[in-house]
């Protein structure tokens, strides 16, 4: 009979053997072997996605039932081997986690809950972040506060367990206050707490030779040390609790990093009055400019990664500093640009594969930053690509054949019917300017989905509800996130109107009304691109079987008037020259474009 084990052990092996094949993408080959590669890689893939299905569906029935000693115990060491592997599915481990910690909490196993109740917590955090759901952030939140009340059991566990207490202390007091809308003292009043309960004299006896726990103090005080950024203002809330707590810290630990004390002397200084604000950033631009020399000359190891985390700390830190200074708004640009590029250019030159979610996070963060200070939709459109779009294989791809597939279009209306872009025209554009609109549309259309959880573009499973929910919010998170930018405002419709049908009627989001756009036919081309090579890609999507395009065409022909726009389904239909083109994009050149993708990211 199947067991767990075993459908946990096939999920593994699925997970390590997709990331090879996804390697082999980045391979020097010609042409023809290298497309030979990938329809063979395309295949294993699809293979991968049935039996991850079958294997998940197995799993979940298991939790259909009340759990028995066996079957949890084969769930649990399961989820650690994924944890220890840093392997992250939130969307299939998170309903596992939820039955195991109902069961263990019946069973009182403090030191299994101490375990579901982090780990339970970490991936709430990070899935519903990444999908743009902060509601969430009170379940992690409850979550690690369940993690340190185990303190009061801290003697019962082994040392190597009980360390684990002083990581939801971390989540407390680091990684969490930025994303939960509440009292900002809170990360305040647990940092005490953790020193309070550390350096208690019964701990202190103890546990003093358990060097497990004293790193995981320390890791969580250097992080809260490095926090200091939102507490510079002198009219900060609980700026003072924040400083007494650091100058506590450097007191206590006589092995807290060289950076660390240097950092933490500085931010001293100013708040004690030694030196003003242009002062402090003198100092940190120091410190920040001798990480460039030092720390960013080995990239790719781990050890250039960690410096450039530390180094992160500082720059956000300066950037936040250089807009709160009495300078020239023109002077404040210069500066931010100075401290970002180097940022941005460790960036360009990261795998993209190599610490995902973090990178990401940091590239959302960097073109945040940098946004307001370069001038050009041109120079915009390239950190776009360099920071976002690009950091997302599948998702860049798409929207080149979406670009290849909307030009085409686009064309073939100028040279048959220019009437039908009549609507663009009375925008003042020529059919030139028609022509760049549409193409920078299709690159940046899919732009909230580059912004949601790796998972999803990964397809490697079957999506959940929530999943299916994110991917529906990706139109209005490319909109939260680039704010009101003048730039972008012309491609916000199409942006947002991808996913709506023609008549209004279907599609989402459902508050957008696309049929009053002053650019819905842009957005009507868009959509039938983007129909397009979804519908027809037999490379990149896992999850289906594409058609061919004249299969496609008759479906395109049957919502034409209700999911398509009447006029362009009647040129494609009729235009022998565009449907021949079309139809060697949705194969041959298909296989062309992903090529020479891969091709540019593997340079990186």
């Amino acid at each position: 009979m199947k067991d767990l084990k075993e459908s946990f052990r096939l999920i593994k092996r699925n997970i390590y053997e997709y990331a090879k094949l996804n390697d082999l993408l980045f391979q020097s080959l010609d042409f023809d072997d290298w497309n030979l590669m990938l329809k063979e890689r395309s295949e294993k893939i699809r293979k991968i996605y049935i039996e991850n299905e079958q294997e998940i569906a197995f799993i979940k029935a298991s939790l259909d039932d009340s759990l028995d000693e066996d079957t949890a115990s084969s769930l649990f060491e399961a989820l650690k081997e994924f944890k220890y592997e840093e392997i992250h599915d939130a969307g299939f481990t998170i309903p596992i986690m939820e039955k195991l910690i109902s069961y263990y909490e019946n069973k009182n196993n403090k030191a299994k809950l101490l375990f579901l109740y982090l780990n339970y917590g970490y991936e709430i955090m990070e899935y519903y972040l990444r999908m743009g759901n902060v509601s969430f952030m009170d379940k992690a939140k409850a979550s690690f506060l369940k993690v340190i009340a185990l303190k009061d059991y801290y003697k019962e566990f082994k040392p190597e367990i009980r360390a684990r207490i002083f990581i939801g202390y971390y989540n407390l007091t680091s990684a969490l206050p930025d994303l939960i809308e509440e009292d900002k003292k809170f990360p305040c009043i647990y940092y005490k707490e953790m020193l309070d309960f550390y350096f208690s004299k019964d701990i202190m006896e103890f546990d003093k030779d358990n060097m497990t726990s004293k790193d995981e103090v320390i890791y969580v005080v250097e992080a809260f040390c490095y926090g200091f950024a939102k507490y510079i203002d002198e009219d900060s809330l609980y700026r003072d609790e924040f400083f007494s707590l650091v100058e506590r810290s450097l007191k206590s630990f006589d092995d807290l990093s060289s950076d660390v004390v240097r950092v933490v002397s500085i931010i001293l200084g100013y708040y004690h009055k030694e030196y003003d604000i242009n002062e402090l950033f003198s100092l940190l631009e120091e410190m920040n400019k001798e990480y460039l020399e030092m720390n960013l000359t080995f990239l790719g190891t781990e050890d250039s990664i960690l410096d450039f985390c530390n180094w992160m700390d500082v720059a956000s830190a300066l950037v936040e500093i250089t807009k709160r200074r009495n300078i020239p708004i023109e002077k404040q640009k210069e500066y931010i640009i100075s401290i970002e590029t180097p940022i941005l250019n460790y960036i360009s030159n990261v795998n993209y594969k190599d610490y995902t979610s973090y990178f990401d996070d940091v590239s959302s963060d960097i073109f945040k930053a940098f946004l307001p200070c370069v001038s050009t939709l041109d120079e915009k459109l390239d950190l776009i690509q360099r920071l976002i779009i690009r950091r997302q294989p599948i998702t860049y791809i798409h929207s080149l054949m979406v670009k290849r597939i909307s030009e085409e279009i686009t064309f073939a209306i100028l040279r048959m019917n220019k009437a039908i872009l009549n609507p663009l025209f009375d925008l003042g554009m020529g059919g030139a300017d028609i022509l760049d609109y549409m193409g920078i549309g299709a690159m940046i259309h899919d732009l909230g989905k580059c912004l949601t959880v790796g998972v999803i573009n990964a397809q490697s499973r079957h999506l959940t509800d929530d999943e299916f929910d994110c991917i529906r919010l990706h139109p209005k998170r490319a909109l939260d996130f680039l704010g009101e930018d003048k730039d972008f405002i012309p491609f916000y419709d199409i942006m947002l109107g991808h996913h709506k049908w023609y008549d209004g009627k279907k599609g989402y989001p459902i508050d957008f009304d696309n049929t009053k756009s002053k650019y819905k036919i842009a957005i009507d081309i868009i959509s039938i691109a983007d129909s397009i090579d979804a519908a027809t890609d037999i490379l990149g999507r896992n999850y289906t079987i594409g058609k061919d395009f004249d299969s496609l065409l008759t479906e395109l022909i049957v919502g034409a008037s209700t999911r398509y726009n009447p006029d362009i389904v009647r040129l494609i239909e009729k235009d022998e020259v565009l449907k021949s083109k079309l139809k060697y994009l949705t194969t041959y050149g298909r296989e062309r474009v992903y090529y020479e993708a891969y091709k540019e990211i593997a340079k990186k």
